[in-house]
């Protein structure tokens, strides 16, 4: 600042001053987590288990084989669609019939140059490195991601078709699957009436409204697809009204629905990461619901901040759905624990915490914890993981123990970060209750001594630090102690 109290140029741009929740007493709700199991029963649930097996056996082959090649890249699509068939019926069965009839499309067309697939999946590992960055994409790139990884699946599948003919023996081990396509299709068909994912939300919804009737539900999901089933699902279960937010809803729809949920009670609003960006939908909103899981607990946070900010008068309770004997809760559940005990800790987590697909070293640990599912699927040991275990790795098969001690590896460089430099720890974004109450004491007694010569005092403390001050036409220029500056540069 210059002698008049200006800032002087952008100088100040080099500083950050940040303050967390918990340097804010009283005026934060403590946020509730409960982990909520989807299970499947053979009795009620039994295409939907065979649709999951079958899909599985189409998929699971082509993961070992890319991973035996190092081809890591060349599977993205195939987990995405894997991550689909965990959020409800409806998602995976749309994804297998565009796959479907891409398929056959690509019959007539010429073979795709090997430049293009390249293009391709550098595209979509760059939405991933944004996704993993921001925790969401606009509504156009999700649709674009959306056909790049149905074109992928569909070319893959062609491929294999075509080296099967050409009598590839590496290959008919998987021959088989690929003529399955349509049979996974009339599963889904005949599994979507009895999705349990969706008869869980309706469970949860029906509870909530239980304890208390005018309760507003806030539900987000990944998938458009998903999000058209959920909604109707809970207005033909009677839930009340529920209002539906995406991308695909212009500027002013987004702002009628949002004023509606600020300012009405019982109602259910059904959203994507792109259409709830920024929102504050705290005013009248305490629970908030996660029907899947994403890879990226960076996503999450982006979702329970909608409910877990400023202005909310109740604790937010944030339900994660996750379905019984699957990937979501072998691996993406103990990630979230991890998330959750690391927030509560040190009140933020760095946005690397996550199990990432956009680099090779990163894909190939989630490839491998990804490519055994066949062998766990619905492995049920009668005891559902909650937050409360003291170590989230504990009991985890060998690929899953690997994943997530690489996550505690990520989680103690950040925490040595922390301690090395101030800012990041107890002197700075983490300083404790003490810290606060001795700065509060500071100020009170500040504002009981009379008027001192604010330069002067500013002069001393700073040269008694090991600081500077310099003089030039009036304009003063600071140097900062080094124990003032935190870690800046």
């Amino acid at each position: 600042m210059d002698g008049r109290g200006a800032l002087r140029g952008d100088r100040y741009q080099r500083y950050v001053v940040r303050r967390l929740k918990n340097h804010i007493p009283g005026k934060f709700k403590e946020r509730q987590v409960l982990p909520c199991p989807v299970p499947q029963d053979r009795s009620l649930h039994p295409a939907f288990m065979e649709l999951q097996r079958e899909l599985l056996a189409l998929v699971s082959p082509r993961l070992k084989q890319a991973f035996r090649r190092k081809e890591y890249s060349e599977v993205l699509s195939l987990i995405a669609l894997l991550k689909r068939s965990v959020s409800t019926v409806n998602a995976c069965k749309l994804t297998l019939e565009r796959v479907s009839a891409r398929r056959q499309e690509l019959l007539t067309e010429r073979s795709e140059e090997q430049q293009v697939r390249k293009q391709r999946i550098n595209t979509l590992r760059e939405y991933q490195r944004k996704l993993e960055r921001f925790g969401t994409l606009s509504f156009e790139e999700e649709q674009e991601k959306g056909l790049l990884e149905v074109e992928d699946v569909a070319r893959q599948l062609l491929t294999i078709q075509k080296e099967v003919k050409s009598g590839s023996s590496a290959i008919r081990q998987i021959s088989g699957h690929v003529d399955a396509l349509d049979n996974l299709i009339v599963l889904a068909e005949a599994a979507a009436n009895h999705d349990p994912k969706l008869q869980q939300i309706c469970g949860e919804v029906e509870g909530i409204r239980s304890q208390h009737s005018d309760a507003s539900i806030l539900i987000f999901t990944e998938y458009t697809d998903s999000q058209e089933v959920v909604v109707r699902a809970l207005r033909q279960a009677g839930m009340g009204e529920v209002l539906m937010m995406s991308g695909d809803n212009s500027e002013k729809e987004r702002r009628e629905m949002t004023d509606r949920f600020q300012n009405q009670s019982r109602l259910i609003l059904v959203s994507t990461d792109t259409a709830a960006e920024g929102l504050n939908l705290q005013q009248r909103c305490h629970h908030l619901i996660h029907l899947e899981l994403p890879f990226n607990p960076n996503r999450l946070e982006q979702r329970n901040g909608r409910i877990d900010r400023f202005g909310q008068e109740y604790d937010p309770i944030v339900r994660y759905l996750y379905l019984r004997g699957t990937f979501e809760e072998r691996i993406l559940l103990r990630l979230i624990a991890k998330y959750e005990r690391q927030r509560q800790r040190l009140t933020f987590v760095p946005n690397t915490l996550g199990l990432t697909a956009s680099t090779d070293t990163s894909t190939e640990r989630l490839l491998k914890g990804l490519m055994e599912e066949d062998d766990h699927l619905f492995n049920d040991d009668g005891q559902a993981f909650d937050f409360t275990s003291v170590d989230e790795n504990e009991g985890t098969d060998e690929a899953t123990r690997e994943l997530l001690e690489e996550i505690d590896r990520s989680l103690k460089g950040f925490e040595q970060a922390a301690r090395t430099h101030a800012w990041l720890g107890e002197a700075g974004l983490n300083a404790q209750s003490q810290l606060l109450t001795e700065a509060n004491q500071a100020h009170d007694l500040g504002g009981r001594v009379n008027c001192v010569d604010l330069a002067s005092f500013v002069q001393n403390a700073v040269f008694m630090d090991g600081g500077d001050i310099r003089s030039i036409d009036e304009v003063f220029e600071i140097h900062l102690p080094p124990a003032w500056s935190y870690g800046a540069r």
